[in-house]
């Protein structure tokens, strides 16, 4: 009888000690990878980069839902990408680009830097688009908010003026 009882608890010990032991490393956070993905972008890895935030996109739309911060974020992300990939033509990059303002102007508001954000990413694809006087018309709602909510060393600034300056360089405007 104790030779069952010792054998009994080996057994249950063992089982709790598996349940407790993970099978494999934990996932990382959502920031983690986005932070893993602008890596993987910077170092000129923009096919990974791509791949990845579009697995991000579907992850984050199915943990936090199709309407937030973590969508936004992603989304501007991805635009980038694929503007710095020449396919700002593609309407999908578009489509993606209004999507990300419509979600920062609902999750962030409309005179925060997160939304300014997705309105420089509208008026990068806009630009490529030769679509002058909206890619401006983003650019100039981008710097006025910019300018109410960063200190003016900030380069967020220098970024705006940059795609601004593209506009007018563009259209003859100097």
């Amino acid at each position: 009888m104790a030779l069952m009882r010792q054998k009994a608890a080996v057994l249950v010990l063992g089982f709790l000690l598996c349940a407790a032991t993970p099978l494999s490393s934990p996932t990382p956070s959502f920031q983690e990878s986005l932070d893993t993905l602008k890596k993987a972008f910077e170092a000129g890895r923009y096919s990974e980069a791509e791949t990845g935030a579009r697995d991000l996109l579907a992850r984050a739309e199915k943990a936090y839902g199709p309407e937030s911060p973590q969508v936004c974020d992603v989304l501007d992300f991805l635009v980038d990408v694929r503007v710095s990939q020449g396919k700002a033509r593609v309407p999908e990059t578009r489509e993606m680009a209004e999507r990300a303002v419509g979600i920062a102007r609902k999750v962030y508001g409309d005179e925060t830097s997160s939304y300014a954000r997705s309105l420089c990413s509208l008026g990068n694809v806009l630009l490529e688009l030769n679509e002058f006087d909206q890619s401006r018309t983003c650019y100039v709602k981008a710097l006025a908010i910019r300018e109410k909510v960063l200190p003016t060393d900030d380069p967020d600034l220098a970024t705006v003026l940059y795609g601004l300056a593209n506009v007018e360089g563009k259209t003859g405007h100097y």
